[in-house]
C-alpha cells in the first residue's frame, strides 16, 4: 500500500493572522455590547447574566475592554505594553466596586458590586490587610496602571486630578453644597 503524503496546512502570514484575531476580538466586543443591551437573543441574555455575576456592575465596561484588546492586538508593539495595565486597572476597579457592597455571596449573584471577581479580590485583600489598606493598595495599583496605560507622568496625572477636585469643589460651593473640608 502506498504511503500517503502528509498534507500541510497553509501557513498564514503573521499580519494576516493578526488581522483575523483583531476582527474576531472586535466582533466579540460588539456581541458583548449587544448582549448588554438585550439585542443578542437568548445567547446574549445568558452571556449578560454570566458577565453580570462575574463582573457585577462593571459588566458594561467589558465590551470596551475587549474592543481595546482587539485594537491593541492589531499593533503588536502596543499589545503587552497596554494589555497588562488595562487588565490591572479593570481588576482594581472590580475590587474597589465590591468594597462598597456587603460581603454576602448572594449579593454578587445579583450582579452588584464587582461581581465574583471583585468579591475575590476585595475579600482576599481585606482579610489580609484590612479595609483601609485594601483601598490604599487598590487605588495605588489603579494609579500605576493608569500611568502605564497612558504613559502619563505622575506629576501631570496628579495636577489633573487636583484640578478636577478643585473644580468640583468650586462648583459645589456655587451650588450651595456643604463640603466637609469647610467645617
Amino acid at each position: 500500500m502506498p504511503r500517503r503524503k502528509k498534507v500541510e496546512a497553509p501557513e498564514l502570514h503573521p499580519q494576516v493572522l493578526q488581522g483575523i484575531i483583531t476582527i474576531i476580538t472586535i466582533a466579540i466586543a460588539f456581541f458583548l455590547l449587544l448582549s448588554y443591551l438585550g439585542k443578542a437573543g437568548s445567547a446574549g441574555v445568558l452571556i449578560d447574566k454570566v458577565t453580570g455575576v462575574l463582573l457585577g456592575t462593571l459588566r458594561f465596561a467589558l465590551p470596551v475592554l475587549v474592543l481595546a484588546i482587539g485594537i491593541f492586538m492589531h499593533r503588536a508593539d502596543m499589545a503587552l505594553k497596554r494589555l497588562i495595565p488595562l487588565g490591572m486597572l479593570f481588576l482594581c476597579l472590580l475590587g474597589l466596586l465590591h468594597l462598597r457592597v456587603s460581603p454576602e455571596p448572594t449579593v454578587q449573584a445579583l450582579g452588584s458590586g464587582g461581581g465574583y471577581v471583585g468579591f475575590l479580590i476585595a475579600v482576599m485583600l481585606k482579610n489580609i490587610m484590612g479595609l483601609q489598606a485594601t483601598v490604599l493598595v487598590l487605588i495605588s495599583i489603579a494609579l500605576i496602571a493608569f500611568v502605564m496605560l497612558f504613559e502619563v507622568p505622575l506629576v501631570l496625572l496628579l495636577r489633573g486630578m487636583i484640578g478636577v477636585v478643585l473644580s468640583m469643589m468650586d462648583f459645589m460651593k456655587k451650588e450651595g453644597v456643604v463640603i466637609w473640608l469647610d467645617e
